[in-house]
């Protein structure tokens, strides 16, 4: 069998690594023939958000050309005996490039992992401008089967085409070399530029607990990380690498993830759970969306709902390693018996050759 996928962005990107990448081995073993289709390379997706009129009239014609190439191509769906289309064919006039990838291809999976089909509640997409988001449900009655990250997200593409599956985005986490004993506590934190947005949440709570405790909040993500000062709050800045990625989350004592009320993220596969828990690490995280589905309060992590609950449950946790460490080996547990790598990669295969 052979498939191809037409992808946005490079392994560098999470959605991307996560969602179709790290199970390349897995299809390779059922001699499944693989390519990728990728929209915009890997220096493209590192300046997608800077500033400045050089990088815009840079990022203008850059665009232009890789999305001529990206119609050039579209019509190699042709050779293929599965087009798998993660998020989008082409980043504006949904969907009409994916109507044209439809009747070439012999069957087409869709596959969405936020909820793409609304508009961000707390950020603009630049995609917008050209893109109706309402026009998804026009790609999932094209599709011969959806693939969804979440029930929230597959109660959406239900209504517009009867072959949906769920599956989770999970993190195949690699053992730590030796087990990270923080002298100093580190709350922490990983994600894309977007998410960062989210941090506000919690920055009257970390500037209140640095009042009593000693800790390190280890921020990992893009560029606007430098943004975030918290006051009396000692906050360590790391640029995300895909080399380091592993490494940085195995650092943290406690991984939080704090998320806005809102159907936009309601649409989050609680990833950032997954990561934590996957490295036994404790979670604090607000109850939105998926997010409820992966934490056992008391037992795995904690929910905060206020600004009193995440002074509340990260001080517990704070002062008591023995409690992190037990909560972390129940989270992983958790992770290995409901969002294992294995089981989802079995899943992800069927859902391809079915």
């Amino acid at each position: 069998m052979k498939v191809i996928f037409f992808l946005t962005w490079p392994v560098e990107d999470a959605s991307s690594r996560y969602r179709v990448y790290q199970f390349e081995k897995k299809l390779i073993e059922k001699n499944i023939t693989l390519k990728y289709d990728v929209l915009f390379p890997n220096w493209f997706l590192r300046i997608k958000n800077r500033k400045g009129i050089a990088f815009s009239l840079l990022k203008v014609f850059c665009m232009i050309y890789y999305l001529i190439i990206r119609i050039i191509r579209i019509p190699m769906s042709i050779r293929y005996d599965v087009v798998f289309v993660h998020r989008e064919v082409f980043p504006f006039f949904t969907p009409f490039f994916e109507r044209i990838t439809k009747l070439l291809s012999k069957k087409m999976i869709f596959d969405f992992d936020d909820a793409i089909f609304l508009k961000p509640t707390k950020w603009s997409n630049w995609r917008d401008v050209l893109r109706n988001p309402e026009r998804i449900k026009d790609v999932c009655r094209l599709a011969d089967g959806v693939i969804t990250g979440n029930q929230f997200l597959s109660d959406y593409a239900v209504q517009f085409n009867d072959n949906v599956v769920i599956i989770p985005t999970v993190y195949n986490a690699i053992p730590a070399e030796y087990a990270i004993k923080n002298q100093i506590p580190v709350i922490g934190w990983i994600g894309s530029w977007s998410t960062t947005l989210n941090l506000e949440i919690v920055s009257d709570a970390l500037t209140l607990l640095s009042n009593k405790y000693k800790f390190i909040f280890r921020v990992v993500g893009a560029k606007n990380i430098y943004e975030i000062i918290y006051k009396n709050v000692q906050i360590e800045y790391l640029d995300w690498t895909l080399e380091k990625e592993n490494e940085y989350l195995n650092s943290f004592d406690i991984g939080i993830m704090p998320l806005y009320d809102n159907p936009w993220e309601k649409g989050k596969c609680a990833f950032k759970l997954i990561q934590y828990m996957s490295c036994a690490k404790p979670v604090v995280a607000s109850p939105v969306g998926t997010n409820k589905e992966i934490i056992y309060h008391g037992k795995s992590g904690f929910f905060a709902s206020t600004k009193e609950d995440w002074i509340q449950y990260l001080g517990v946790l704070l002062d008591n390693r023995k409690m992190r460490e037990e909560m972390g080996q129940t989270g992983k547990q958790f992770i290995l018996d409901n969002y294992s790598f294995e089981k989802t990669s079995e899943k992800f295969i069927n859902a391809i050759v079915a």
